[in-house]
């Protein structure tokens, strides 16, 4: 067999064309699936081999240093020579940076410049608001980073952002002028410079841009999808007049915008280079046929993509599974159980068992049903709930409540959130307790005592040991759910010691910490000792039953780390509206899309079968609301579920095609109606409690007719809510369907 045909064999015909294809720009939109990574790597040796390019004309760009050596590493392979690194494939950032490097004259910059990391840039950015006196009271670093980041990802310059937000009181243009200050003074570049300063470089220096033109004749892009404006910009200037560009990628993966991602770079590539062919690759060689059936249902109704149908010559294997538990510890003992039953009963590899989640929060009860049943586990792109630094935190503030004694919850959290005690005083307080023979603790206050502690940390330190002893002498009488209020509320943790809680780092670290909360109302509810020694003591239990070193383990983990991976058996959980869903995209129709495209992620992860899991219920701020399922469970083709699974789910009675989260219930303006994040649905038994409406008459039930000043008569369908946040379900008589919070609704009971 002749080499060329050895690369053609065992590819299906779309990928035979793909693979071969040559003289004009190449789209490839690949499904989930579908061999991509095989594709591109035989098309560089296609080119190489065939076509005649040298190895060092082709450049293939991805988003991650593991993606792009594993590619090399399988193109090395194809060509029968080493990993070579004259094979240029990388990231986008490490091509910029080597570019950059041996153009830095032409560019501006002294070839030895720094690239900072993301905590360097982080210092910078702090002096940089010193430098532009703006206080981290008005904005925090991180914002000023996020803010930084986006403009320099649109290619936007300080002097670009005072044209573009001209007449806006935004803080964040001086320290932007500032920050750039700093980076010039230090020969110094972010990440995102490298991209931003290539593309200016060849769009203002033509002769450069020419010149790696020829270098690079054939250019191929890797996860097309991720792209953002700068990148995009790139991918033109490098393509060249020739336009010898593939791109290969999938809109219905695209679950990064909130990083930068644009996926209308993807959809717009034909207009970029009107003379492009496109290929689909349809073929999905991982999973059966009703998971296929069940996501293709799901996606086929975003708006925002080119369109194809995934399809397999695997059996239609499994029927798709449903869970569903009274509350969210029942839905995480269901999902436990299934898996004991899986590796215990059917023999399944726990490697080859996957949990995902919308948020990092859902974990906690996840984990303890888990260990509830032995199931060994490990967390994927993050870290055990209770090793988590926010919650290690607080629990080492509820030990000093108990043992103030205890050194090593002191020296952790003596300046958490900071309070001035820097790393010296902490030193000469370590060295005190030892030569005297005292804990941290009294150390401390012999200390403040004689004098020898001066300034901002004698202020906080003296701050900081009057907590402890408050909190000490509140243990014994108080339950660990009232202790827990005071710490948070003493140490101002959840403002001031999660750093910018309007990122997604942030925002997940203060969902951590409600979560904590959660877990202990449900402690004092299950047990008879409320005590933070009981509630300590049962953690500690748990921790001592979790020796899994060397086994093998379930993987938990995000929808968004579950991207390029694959398991034989994967549970979705949370299922719930407002969970996933999350409720911050219900008002953004894009953003609605993301997370369809997040949810249709998660389903073609799973090769053998899938499960689908939600809680009739949820703890929210220490009180239960019930829920409804998941738009997107009803989205799903009835025929792939086992018998009896959308009963189990709560989805009889609803119809995705008369949903108003469809695509035919959008306003006259096109945007989805204002969804809710609670509700619940009296479905017998003890029913809701009544809900009182605005006027203060009577109260409000199920089947009651309202009137709304704008929207008109309609019916209560549901209601929930916690006291002070009742909420009602509306379905007008228009076909509208809407939640309203009671106290601020215009609504107006009528009757029949």
């Amino acid at each position: 067999m002749s080499f060329e045909s050895s690369l053609l064999e065992n590819l299906n015909p779309q990928q035979c064309e793909a693979v071969k294809h040559h003289g004009t720009p190449l789209l490839i939109v690949a499904g989930a699936g579908s061999g991509k990574t095989r594709v591109i790597t035989h098309r560089i040796a296609w080119l190489h081999t065939v076509i005649g390019i040298p190895v060092w004309q082709i450049l293939a760009v991805t988003f991650t240093n593991k993606a792009a050596r594993e590619m090399r590493q399988r193109v090395a392979a194809l060509l029968g020579v080493p990993d070579d690194p004259s094979l240029a494939i990388s990231t986008f950032h490490s091509r910029c940076a080597a570019i950059l490097r041996r153009e830095a004259a032409e560019a501006g910059l002294e070839s030895n410049y720094a690239i900072l990391d993301d905590r360097d840039q982080r210092t910078a950015i702090s002096r940089a608001m010193e430098d532009a006196g703006v206080s981290d009271k008005v904005v925090k670093p991180g914002q000023a980073q996020s803010f930084i980041n986006l403009a320099k990802m649109k290619m936007l310059t300080p002097q670009d952002c005072e044209e573009e937000f001209a007449g806006d009181d935004l803080p964040y243009l001086p320290i932007y002028k500032a920050y750039e200050e700093i980076l010039r003074k230090n020969n110094s570049l972010d990440f995102e410079d490298l991209i931003f300063r290539t593309v200016r470089l060849f769009q203002e220096k033509p002769a450069v841009k020419e010149k790696w033109n020829r270098k690079f004749r054939y250019l191929l892009v890797d996860e097309f999808q991720d792209t953002n404006l700068s990148q995009f910009e790139l991918v033109k200037l490098l393509a060249g007049e020739d336009g010898n560009v593939c791109v290969v990628g999938d809109e219905d993966q695209s679950i990064y915008s909130w990083r930068g991602a644009d996926v209308k770079n993807l959809l717009q590539f034909k207009e970029a280079f009107p003379d492009a062919v496109l290929i689909r690759l349809e073929q999905n060689y991982r999973s059966v046929g009703n998971v296929l059936k069940a996501a293709d249902s799901v996606i086929s109704r975003n708006t925002m993509r080119i369109g194809k149908t995934l399809w397999t010559e695997r059996e239609e294997g499994h029927p798709i599974r449903a869970l569903a538990g009274y509350d969210d510890v029942e839905e995480a003992d269901q999902v436990a159980a299934s898996i004991a039953g899986l590796i215990g009963s059917d023999g399944i590899p726990p490697t080859e068992i996957a949990i995902f989640y919308r948020t990092h929060a859902l974990a906690r009860v996840l984990e303890d049903g888990l260990r509830k049943y032995r199931i060994p586990y490990r967390i994927v792109g993050g870290t055990r709930f209770y090793d988590r630094a926010e919650i290690k935190d607080i629990l080492c503030f509820l030990r000093l409540a108990i043992t103030p004694t205890n050194d090593l919850a002191f020296e952790r959290v003596v300046n958490v959130p900071t309070r001035g005690i820097g790393k010296k005083t902490l030193g000469d307080i370590i060295e005190c307790a030892g030569r005297e023979r005292l804990s941290a603790f009294e150390a401390s206050q012999k200390m403040l005592a004689a004098g020898d502690v001066k300034g901002k940390a004698k202020k906080g330190l003296e701050e900081f040991i009057a907590m402890v002893r408050e909190w000490h002498d509140a243990a014994g009488t108080i339950g660990v759910n009232e202790l827990l209020k005071r710490v948070l509320a003493d140490t101002k943790y959840k403002t001031e010691g999660l750093g910018d809680t309007s990122s997604l780092d942030g925002r997940s670290r203060l969902e951590n910490i409600e979560e904590f909360e959660e877990a202990v109302v449900a402690f004092e509810q299950s047990q008879a000792d409320h005590g933070v020694s009981a509630f300590l003591e049962v953690l500690a239990l748990d921790a001592n039953r979790e020796e899994q070193e060397g086994r093998p383990t379930v993987s938990l983990m995000t929808v968004h780390n579950a991207k390029g991976l694959e398991f034989d058996y994967v549970f979705v959980v949370g299922l719930d509206h407002g969970v996933f869903p999350n409720s911050r995209t219900f008002d953004n129709p894009d953003q609605y899309e993301e997370e369809r495209r997040l949810f249709y992620v998660a389903l073609t992860r799973a090769r053998e079968q899938l499960t689908l899991s939600r809680a009739m219920r949820r703890r929210f701020q220490g009180f239960y609301d019930s829920t409804t399922p998941s738009q997107f469970l009803t989205e799903v083709d009835p025929e792939v579920f086992e018998p009896g699974a959308r009963r189990t789910l709560g989805l009889e009675g609803r119809d995705a095609a008369s949903s108003r989260y469809s695509d035919r219930s959008r306003s006259p303006q096109g945007q989805p109606y204002t969804t809710r994040k609670f509700g619940s649905t009296y479905r017998g038994g003890t029913p809701p409690r009544s809900v009182a409406p605005r006027s203060g008459r009577g109260s409000y039930e199920i089947g009651d007719m309202v009137e709304h000043t704008v929207l008109g008569r309609g019916t209560i369908t549901q209601k929930g809510g916690r006291p002070g946040g009742e909420r009602v379900y509306v379905e007008f008589e228009d076909g509208r369907e809407q939640e309203f919070v009671l106290k601020f609704a215009p609504l107006k009971k009528i009757t029949r």
